[in-house]
Protein backbone atom coordinates (compact mmCIF):
# COMPACT_ATOMS: atom_id res chain seq x y z
CA UNK A 1 0.00 0.00 0.00
CA UNK A 2 1.86 3.07 -1.39
CA UNK A 3 0.84 6.52 1.21
CA UNK A 4 -0.64 9.32 -0.58
CA UNK A 5 1.32 12.83 -0.18
CA UNK A 6 -1.07 13.98 2.35
CA UNK A 7 -0.43 10.63 4.43
CA UNK A 8 3.40 10.69 3.75
CA UNK A 9 3.53 15.11 4.79
CA UNK A 10 1.78 14.13 7.99
CA UNK A 11 3.44 11.21 8.96
CA UNK A 12 7.11 13.33 8.11
CA UNK A 13 5.42 16.01 10.05
CA UNK A 14 4.57 14.34 13.23
CA UNK A 15 8.26 12.94 12.98
CA UNK A 16 9.12 16.66 13.18
CA UNK A 17 6.99 17.25 15.51
CA UNK A 18 7.97 14.67 18.06
CA UNK A 19 12.04 15.55 17.36
CA UNK A 20 11.38 19.10 18.23
CA UNK A 21 9.56 18.46 21.20
CA UNK A 22 11.90 16.74 22.55
CA UNK A 23 14.89 18.79 21.71
CA UNK A 24 12.57 21.77 23.84
CA UNK A 25 12.28 19.53 26.79
CA UNK A 26 16.03 19.27 26.43
CA UNK A 27 16.49 22.74 26.96
CA UNK A 28 13.90 22.51 29.50
CA UNK A 29 16.52 20.89 31.42
CA UNK A 30 19.29 22.73 30.44
CA UNK A 31 17.20 25.82 31.81
CA UNK A 32 16.64 24.18 35.20
CA UNK A 33 20.46 23.58 35.31
CA UNK A 34 20.78 27.31 35.19
CA UNK A 35 19.09 28.32 37.78
CA UNK A 36 21.67 26.86 39.91
CA UNK A 37 23.60 30.16 39.41
CA UNK A 38 20.51 32.12 41.02
CA UNK A 39 21.02 30.21 44.45
CA UNK A 40 24.75 30.51 44.71
CA UNK A 41 24.31 34.28 44.29
CA UNK A 42 21.30 34.45 46.50
CA UNK A 43 23.84 32.81 49.17
CA UNK A 44 26.48 35.35 48.53
CA UNK A 45 23.87 37.82 49.07
CA UNK A 46 22.89 36.44 52.60
CA UNK A 47 25.97 35.90 53.65
CA UNK A 48 27.14 39.84 52.73
CA UNK A 49 23.74 40.77 54.73
CA UNK A 50 24.86 38.73 58.25
CA UNK A 51 28.36 39.91 58.39
CA UNK A 52 27.58 43.32 57.62
CA UNK A 53 27.15 44.40 61.22
CA UNK A 54 30.49 43.09 61.57
CA UNK A 55 32.69 44.83 59.30
CA UNK A 56 32.42 48.43 60.11
CA UNK A 57 35.51 49.25 57.76
CA UNK A 58 34.04 48.23 54.16
CA UNK A 59 29.92 49.64 54.71
CA UNK A 60 29.66 51.23 51.48
CA UNK A 61 31.88 48.11 49.81
CA UNK A 62 29.53 46.11 51.57
CA UNK A 63 26.34 48.07 50.12
CA UNK A 64 27.70 47.91 46.63
CA UNK A 65 28.06 44.15 46.80
CA UNK A 66 25.01 43.19 48.54
CA UNK A 67 23.32 45.33 45.55
CA UNK A 68 24.89 43.98 43.03
CA UNK A 69 24.26 40.09 44.38
CA UNK A 70 20.69 41.19 44.95
CA UNK A 71 20.38 42.71 41.43
CA UNK A 72 22.26 39.64 39.56
CA UNK A 73 19.59 36.64 41.92
CA UNK A 74 16.55 38.84 40.35
CA UNK A 75 17.94 39.49 37.32
CA UNK A 76 18.68 35.74 37.05
CA UNK A 77 15.35 34.59 38.50
CA UNK A 78 13.23 36.80 36.19
CA UNK A 79 15.06 35.57 33.00
CA UNK A 80 14.86 31.91 34.13
CA UNK A 81 10.73 32.21 34.62
CA UNK A 82 10.55 34.07 31.09
CA UNK A 83 12.32 31.13 29.52
CA UNK A 84 10.73 28.41 31.31
CA UNK A 85 7.51 30.18 30.40
CA UNK A 86 8.47 30.13 26.50
CA UNK A 87 9.49 26.69 26.53
CA UNK A 88 6.25 25.53 27.96
CA UNK A 89 4.05 27.56 25.62
CA UNK A 90 6.18 26.14 22.86
CA UNK A 91 5.87 22.41 23.82
CA UNK A 92 1.76 23.14 24.29
CA UNK A 93 1.57 24.81 21.32
CA UNK A 94 3.61 21.81 19.54
CA UNK A 95 1.82 19.33 21.84
CA UNK A 96 -1.65 20.83 20.59
CA UNK A 97 -0.80 20.63 17.02
CA UNK A 98 0.63 16.91 17.11
CA UNK A 99 -2.71 15.70 19.08
CA UNK A 100 -4.82 17.49 16.38
CA UNK A 101 -2.78 15.62 14.01
CA UNK A 102 -2.62 11.99 15.55
CA UNK A 103 -5.03 12.44 18.23
CA UNK A 104 -2.49 11.31 20.85
CA UNK A 105 -0.56 13.02 23.35
CA UNK A 106 3.37 13.89 23.31
CA UNK A 107 3.23 14.49 26.98
CA UNK A 108 4.21 10.65 27.90
CA UNK A 109 7.23 11.40 26.74
CA UNK A 110 8.60 13.47 30.02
Amino acid sequence: MRLTDTENSIKVETKYLAELYRQLLQQKKAAKKYAAKFWFIFLIAVILIIYYPFISKFHPLLNLLTFLAFAATFAIAFYQLKLTNDLKFQLIKIDAKYFAMTNKHLTGTK
